[in-house]
């Protein structure tokens, strides 16, 4: 996986992933903390899928976010083997 900065300020960050799941989902856990958070494609026609950011401090907001993914997520294969031994 691939994650470009395009803007990196205290109150704003932005940044390109290639995938679209992956800012999709820290989208929502901003959303779900209040923290103003976007995702848009720059254009059709170029790959890429951008995540933006607003906030006093941007990037901690965004750090703090991965964190609760990787949290929520971390369990997700664990949880998925053992359903599927049922």
């Amino acid at each position: 996986m691939e994650i470009k900065v395009i803007e990196k300020k205290k109150n704003r960050v932005e940044f390109e992933f290639e995938n679209k799941e992956l800012p999709e989902v820290l989208r929502a856990v901003l959303a779900e903390r209040e923290i103003d958070a976007y995702t848009y494609g720059p254009h059709p026609l170029i790959h890429g899928h951008r995540l933006g950011v607003e906030a006093n401090d941007a990037a901690k907001e965004l750090k703090k976010a991965s964190g609760i993914v990787k949290k929520e997520w971390g369990g997700f294969e664990e949880l998925l083997m053992k359903e599927l031994k049922k």
